[in-house]
């Protein structure tokens, strides 16, 4: 089997929670080397995961990684402030890079990443999860097939209650806010499904940050003619986490709560009785499902999944929602 040794560069709550048990079951990925200034981060993520740690060294500077040859390819999963300086590194020193979302905090820092990229045969993959979860791609091949007519409208809601928060959720100049941290999942995703947006529009409230959105309400029309309507909350008393999509002949929702997709087909005038309920599968289940996508796109020479000019387009998405909430117009992307 074909292996891909990679260096980890940020130990904190994403690669903890999320990569980290991702990795434990993609045995053509290797860990030769884990990157934190803490330490004791890395010594606890040892602890729990020493399958798929146990050849890899510790640093506390990602520089001397990036000189060693047998590493061929880095995860970034770093602060989003850090993404765009270490990315460029990275590709200065001829890595392939997985980069967690946002690929930057701007389009302009995007920009940059990719005029180095240029010219390259480097493999470049931004870590937009949601188009591996097993709900998502069975919504996009349900669609696809034309299973409920002509899309219409969509409507998803990402509330959460966030009591604790890293230091750059709370700060929009860090990469932090509702949005941009992370409303901008279900942005990706709609764009993936119903493609290019033509123009946004919204309202963003600071009822709990200061430096940083807590509220938002985002509506996207798209080039298709679909409208889509994006409510996130980092103050809700309840979590929800849902994309409900309906067309002339039907409806889906995708509950990330479940483990399946609900669907309404209609019959004359009146739905059948119910929807009807289809397995799918762990939301969890698209963390490997990228790794796995980005370590076949690595060695076996095939374009990026998900490229940088998918994560670009996003970027500009929540950069002229942000132009909109401030003057109170619709904005064209």
């Amino acid at each position: 089997m074909q292996k891909l040794n990679v260096a980890i560069i940020g130990c904190g709550n994403v690669a903890e929670y999320y990569h980290l048990p991702a990795l434990t079951r993609i045995p053509n990925i290797v860990v030769k080397a884990v990157v934190d200034k803490d330490q004791t981060r890395i010594a606890k993520a040892k602890q729990r995961f020493p399958i798929c740690l146990k050849d890899a060294k510790a640093y506390d500077d990602h520089r001397p990684v990036l000189s060693t040859k047998e590493i061929d390819a880095v995860l970034i999963l770093t602060p989003p402030s850090l993404h765009a300086p270490i990315a460029i590194e990275c590709i200065k020193s001829n890595k392939h890079i997985f980069c967690e979302k946002p690929l930057a905090l701007s389009s302009a820092e995007a920009i940059k990443i990719a005029d180095e990229l240029e010219g390259t045969a480097l493999t470049f993959m931004v870590g937009f999860n949601y188009r591996f979860m097993p709900h998502f791609q069975f919504v996009k091949r349900f669609l696809d097939e034309g299973r409920i007519g002509d899309i219409v409208t969509a409507s998803t809601r990402f509330l959460t209650r966030l009591d604790e928060s890293a230091t750059f959720q709370r700060r929009r100049a860090l990469g932090g806010g509702v949005l941009f941290e992370m409303a901008c999942h279900h942005i990706d995703v709609l764009k993936w499904i119903f493609g290019p947006v033509k123009a946004v529009q919204g309202m963003a409230r600071n009822r709990k940050f200061q430096e940083a959105d807590d509220n938002v309400f985002v509506l996207l029309e798209f080039c298709k003619g679909v409208l889509a309507s994006v409510h996130a909350s980092w103050t809700s008393a309840r979590f929800v986490n849902r994309v409900d999509i309906f067309g002339d002949k039907g409806m889906l929702g995708a509950d990330l709560q479940t483990s399946h997709v609900e669907t309404w087909i209609a019959k004359k005038m009146f739905f059948r009785k119910g929807p009807r309920t289809i397995l799918v599968g762990s939301v969890l289940e698209s963390y490997a499902n990228e790794l796995r996508a980005f370590a076949e796109a690595v060695l076996k020479n095939k374009e990026s999944p998900l490229s940088i000019g998918d994560a670009l387009d996003s970027l500009r998405i929540v950069e002229r929602f942000y132009v909109s909430s401030e003057l109170g117009c619709k904005e064209a992307v």
